[in-house]
């Protein structure tokens, strides 16, 4: 295997789990909206006195108190509408596993409109909160300072808000039809079938010799990816032959056979060091995890389909238009 088929598979392997986790996204969003709250008003009380009067204009002219005001709305409206976005989420989450097939719902946790609209929406609520506590009046013996510039970026900010939310509402009831589902796992599947399709002529499998070494698996569950660059690697410093007959989307149990190795140097006997040697490092390149994912498994795809299919044909759903589709 070649240094860039190793690195694009350990980069799609890394993407997937990025993609398929709802918080990165939003969270990133959080710490963005801290920084500009705390800098905005900074900026805002340097260039406070530089302005000209026609960009002044076009910024928030009121006081402490309407400062306040408009902050503490946005900062309640915005909450509120985060509930209501992820509840509508969580009801399209149902209603997808229950019509149509449960490992569909990866599909939702990976969609960038999702993610980028609560991280919006969650930015805007931290930006206001942290906006509220530099607006100082005179009644507090201080000087007043009312961030203009910063209470008008979250004003726009608020309106993007609510453009979101429309464009959110809109492609919700776009993703949760069965087509839009089906295409989503097309395309994750096509992508898998290009990352893992081998370049060059195929290489002959050398026979097991019958005194060859057993490997096991080091954890259970399913089988997600195979660190192939690091087995070789190991399989080369202790010079060794290794055969795994296990592919990404197989249960693995914790101590069941995965794969042989045998002394590349026959009739070389190995040393007890270099079977546990090829041991951890395959109980390393093996990775597993509780579900199965689309990095390496291009079996994935083609279950996710047939579970909707079959879903299609119940008695219970009785959609033969979708199981011809699938």
């Amino acid at each position: 295997m070649t240094a860039d088929r190793a690195s694009s598979r350990r980069l799609a392997t890394v993407c997937d789990a990025f993609r398929t986790r709802l918080w990165p996204v939003p969270a990133a969003g959080v710490v963005v909206a801290v920084v500009a709250g705390v800098l905005v008003p900074r900026l805002d009380a340097r260039l406070d006195s530089t302005l000209q009067e026609h960009v002044s204009g076009y910024l928030f002219g009121g006081g402490a108190e309407a400062a306040r005001s408009v902050l503490t709305v946005v900062a309640s409206s915005m909450i509120t509408v985060t509930a209501l976005t992820f509840s509508l989420t969580v009801v399209a989450l149902q209603l997808a596993g229950s019509q149509y097939s449960p490992r569909v719902l990866r599909t939702f946790a990976s969609d960038a409109a999702v993610r980028w609209t609560l991280a919006l929406f969650v930015a805007t609520f931290i930006y206001a909160l942290t906006v509220l506590r530099t607006v100082r009046g005179q009644a507090e013996g201080h000087t007043e300072f009312v961030p203009a510039m910063a209470v008008s970026v979250a004003y726009l900010l608020t309106v993007a808000s609510v453009v979101a939310l429309v464009v959110f509402l809109s492609h919700l009831s776009t993703k949760i039809r069965v087509e839009t589902m089906m295409r989503v796992v097309h395309d994750e599947a096509s992508t898998t079938i290009r990352v893992l399709q081998p370049r060059g002529h195929p290489v002959p499998v050398p026979p097991v010799p019958a005194d060859a070494h057993v490997l096991v698996a080091g954890s259970s569950g399913f089988l997600t990816s195979i660190d192939e660059a690091g087995l070789v690697k190991a399989a080369i410093e202790c010079a060794m032959v290794v055969q795994i007959d296990r592919s990404p989307g197989n249960s693995l149990v914790a101590g069941t056979p995965v794969g042989r190795f045998w002394s590349a140097d026959r009739p070389v006997i190995s040393s007890l060091s270099q079977q546990e040697a090829m041991q951890a490092a395959s109980a390393n390149a093996l990775r597993t995890g509780f579900e199965r994912t689309a990095s390496q498994d291009i079996g994935f795809g083609l279950r996710q389909l047939t579970d909707i299919a079959v879903k299609a044909l119940s008695p219970g759903i009785n959609d033969p238009t979708t199981a011809v589709h699938a």
